[in-house]
């Protein structure tokens, strides 16, 4: 038997690699999970319920100015196609134009300053994730996460709820230098972009939608059932997001993998059955964990219970979506998106009005199902 070094050394780079982009993701999610629940229990029900529905409609209109520019970026930088400096001055303009528009509507300088600060903090992240730059990533990604704890837990003893959001703004400043050292260094080329505008318009329409789909629900729910049950709802998303890190985690390290060839189906299942783990561990926590942590939100343990339901279904999407995306099958990643938002719109109105917030959760987790079946009926059809 001969051993190949060569190939070892290659895998233990990739393991290197994942456990780089693995430990950024945990930490600083983590991090900033614990931070957001323990300003759930010093702001209360509806004040943490005000402050999700200002977020969620900050994280709309950034998702809007960044123009579909995420999986873009991973994509073509993955394939050696300079397109980021020409991108990075479009959305920039974009996010310039979303923040004052917002500013008008909110008087929030806080939730402007965040709309132009995460566009530039996206652009950064997505261009390293692109060049398989997993070290610069992991190092932004939680130097970000500890800079928006710290500079929001000082505002908000200072100026209040409004100094949580002013201080997570702010956290992105720092990301300017990166963002300049691109534009100044890869020459803006609009005739790379011209033949890649309808990759990116649809890419556009998905990201836009998925905005809307993890987002759109909290807007929705605040005059429907008001601050203190949306601060209930917004404590259930907030675990279930933190539940996701591992498949959102491998998303990210597998879709330039997948742009560049290189298939990774073992950690791609591996990933849905630890999914599935902790679905299972979440239902059977959650009424022992949350009345002891927080006891004011009484309607959030079985909206975790529900919510829980769709960790697995959208680890599979988000598996099955890193392999649409790299073969710029971009329409089906659309019309899944779609269908999500749909049935979760639908969903809510109507399973709202028969459970209250508890339906809501339901249509969150029914929508999730959905998605991940129509994504499954693709995958056979384009095998077919």
């Amino acid at each position: 038997m001969v051993i190949d070094w060569n190939d070892i050394a290659g895998n233990m780079g990739k393991f290197k690699d994942l456990t780089s982009l693995g430990v950024a993701n945990f930490s600083g999610t983590i991090a900033l999970s614990v931070f957001w629940l323990y300003i759930a229990s010093l702001v209360g029900d509806e004040g943490y319920g005000n402050i999700g529905f200002l977020l969620a409609t900050a994280g709309i209109v950034s998702t809007a100015t960044l123009l579909g520019s995420q999986q873009t970026l991973v994509v073509y930088r993955a394939k050696n196609v300079r397109i980021e400096s020409t991108i990075f001055l479009i959305v920039i303009v974009a996010a310039m134009i979303g923040s004052l528009i917002t500013f008008l509507f909110l008087n929030s300088s806080g939730v402007s300053i965040y709309i132009f600060g995460v566009a530039m903090f996206s652009l950064v992240m997505n261009e390293s994730l692109g060049a398989k730059n997993f070290r610069k990533y992991s190092w932004g990604f939680i130097s970000q996460k500890i800079l928006a704890i710290i500079l929001s837990l000082i505002l908000y003893h200072i100026i209040g709820i409004e100094g949580i959001i002013l201080g997570y703004a702010f956290s992105f400043c720092p990301f300017f230098i990166f963002f300049y050292k691109t534009l100044r260094d890869v020459p803006i080329n609009f005739s790379l972009l011209r033949p890649r505008t309808g990759f990116l318009m649809t890419n556009y329409a998905v990201t836009v939608l998925h905005s809307f789909s993890i987002r759109l629900d909290k807007l929705i729910i605040l005059p429907l059932f008001g601050a203190a049950l949306l601060g209930n709802y917004l404590l259930g998303f907030q675990i279930f997001y933190s539940l996701l890190l591992i498949s959102s985690t491998v998303f990210q390290y597998v879709l330039p993998e997948d742009a560049s060839g290189i298939s990774h189906i073992k950690l791609k299942k591996l990933t849905i059955l630890s999914s599935l783990l902790l679905s299972v561990i979440a239902v059977i926590l959650a009424p022992i964990i949350i009345p002891a942590l927080f006891p004011d939100f009484t309607e959030s343990v079985l909206i975790v219970q529900i919510m829980s339901i769709a960790i697995t279904p959208s680890a599979i999407n988000l598996m099955l979506g890193s392999k649409f995306l790299a073969d710029e099958k971009i329409k089906i990643v659309i019309i899944g998106r779609i269908i999500e938002l749909a049935s979760m719109i639908a969903g809510i109105f109507a399973l709202g009005s028969l459970f209250g917030i508890v339906g809501a959760a339901m249509a969150f987790s029914i929508s999730a199902i959905i998605a991940t079946i129509y994504f499954f009926i693709a995958q056979k059809l384009l095998k077919n």
